[in-house]
């Protein structure tokens, strides 16, 4: 008996016509009647014994698709946008419909997505967990924007190139950086900033005397952006006094830069001029860098911290220095950490607001100017949405647009029309419904429900961005940003 083999793989078609030859089996039969797939036009791969391969195909005809293969989890993509939500599903290729990338907040809507362009528009355009958050950001000297159609502004003190407009010319207004696009999120330092792209790349420019660029030693400044070589796939990023540092999408987090007190995280003291990857960390969703200090909020809600210590700034009930993440005290349910200075402040999912660190100045909120090694909450703070640490001052956005800070007040910052210190919140008036907020070093900046743009605090460097270089002590309005026109 004899079966045809249409495909020619001497396999011959279950079920088809057998045919009884007496002598030689002719071409196109075969004596084995156990092929699964003998159509011409599927070629000759499908036949008991073939290899298995990833094509949604029976290959070997055992029965099962694609079986013995590595698979991974692909996640469904209902607004084709290239980034999934829902359960995942286990194979060796994307199903219809699924992608390879998770951790969209909205698969209805595809301008809603990680790496997306966050817009004044009351929504998570950018799956960040924040609705409208800071477009812009203040360090020690200068200051950078975000416009919303992803080019970059910056002002202040340029000494070491941390405008990047390829001059050291300081300036007392907001400029353009030149060449530089598709934004999503800035940072600012002491004298350098830091950039990331909506392709997940991160680019650096201004001092680079510490390696806070990460793009080697071979450079003390850069008066251009320039790209932060191999590292890619990064959601976030922040800069400290002199390191940076960057979360990537797999959850692990990347530093570099100065490293005496153990900010990058490696576990040794060296300073890095190229990023590393912080150890016995993962499962991170967001990261930020105090002045020489490092904080991150892991996906469970809990709180790790590393570097400079002396103040209590890791919460670790210790004023020891620490190379490597070390988990804060009683710090669970997390909603967002941040910091700029030598305190870090954390925002609950219960709505409280905790710090811990330096407090010379109040900037814990606790009513007292004692450091604290271990988590303290604020006092009288309910409703917050939103907080932000600058260098002795923290500030809190409420869910229904006021502004209140605490802390150091030299120059104003606190924005309540005094210099004097505070160490409990205060409301900032003179402001209308805040969307946005960002505390630098010395000053802070807020964006009205209307798009328009107010800061206040120290000016010696043209940080406000009004034209002038008088200090601000109440918000004040800044006429080259303005993100009711997009600007």
């Amino acid at each position: 008996m004899a079966w045809p083999d249409v495909d020619g793989d001497g396999h011959g078609a279950r079920g088809a016509l057998a045919q009884r030859f007496c002598e030689r089996v002719p071409e196109g039969y075969s004596e084995v009647a156990d092929d699964c797939d003998d159509l011409a036009d599927t070629g000759a791969s499908t036949h008991p014994g073939a290899m298995e391969v990833c094509d949604g195909t029976d290959n070997d005809c055992d029965g099962q698709v694609d079986e013995g293969l590595p698979l991974a989890d692909y996640y469904p993509d209902q607004d084709g946008d290239g980034v999934g939500a829902g359960t995942a599903v286990k194979a060796c290729r994307p199903p219809p419909g699924h992608v390879a990338l998770a951790g969209d907040c909205d698969d209805s809507d595809a301008e809603r997505r990680p790496g997306g362009l966050e817009r004044l528009d009351g929504k998570d355009n950018n799956c960040s967990g924040a609705t409208d958050e800071a477009l812009f950001s203040a360090g020690e000297n200068h200051a950078v924007a975000l416009r919303q159609d992803g080019t970059v502004l910056a002002w202040g003190s340029n000494a070491w190139g941390s405008l990047g407009d390829g001059t050291t010319t300081s300036r007392e207004v907001p400029g353009p950086v030149p060449g530089l696009t598709r934004v999503i999120a800035l940072s600012a330092g002491r004298y350098h900033t830091v950039a990331l792209r909506q392709d997940g790349t991160v680019w650096t420019w201004g001092d680079n005397g510490w390696g806070q660029l990460g793009v080697g030693d071979t450079a003390s400044m850069l008066l251009v952006p320039t790209q932060v070589p191999g590292l890619t796939d990064v959601i976030a990023i922040s800069a400290g006094l002199a390191h940076s540092v960057a979360l990537r999408r797999d959850g692990t987090v990347w530093a570099w830069g100065h490293n005496v007190n153990g900010e990058v995280g490696d576990g040794s003291n060296v300073n890095r001029f190229r990023p590393v990857q912080v150890k016995s960390l993962a499962n991170v969703v967001a990261v930020v860098a105090g002045a020489i200090h490092t904080v991150a909020l892991r996906r469970d809600g809990t709180v790790w911290a590393w570097g400079f210590n002396r103040n209590g700034q890791l919460g670790d009930w210790t004023t020891d220095n620490r190379p490597v993440p070390g988990q804060v005290m009683w710090m669970t349910e997390v909603a967002s950490v941040e910091s700029h200075g030598d305190h870090t402040v954390a925002l609950k999912r219960d709505g409280t607001v905790w710090a811990w660190g330096r407090n010379n100045w109040g900037q814990l909120g606790d009513g007292t100017t004692n450091d604290s090694p271990a988590p303290v909450q604020v006092e009288a703070l309910g409703g917050v949405s939103a907080i932000f640490g600058g260098a002795d001052h923290t500030v809190a956005l409420l869910r229904d647009g006021s502004v209140w800070t605490w802390g150091g007040n030299d120059g104003g910052r606190l924005g309540n029309g005094t210099t004097r210190a505070s160490l409990v919140p205060v409301r900032v008036y003179g402001i209308g419904e805040v969307v946005s907020v960002a505390a630098g070093w010395s000053t802070t900046m807020a964006v009205q429900r209307d798009g328009t743009f107010r800061a206040w605090g120290r000016n010696e460097w043209g940080l406000i961005g009004d034209g002038t270089k008088v200090d601000r002590v109440v918000p004040t309005a800044v006429p080259a940003l303005d993100y009711s026109t997009g600007h």
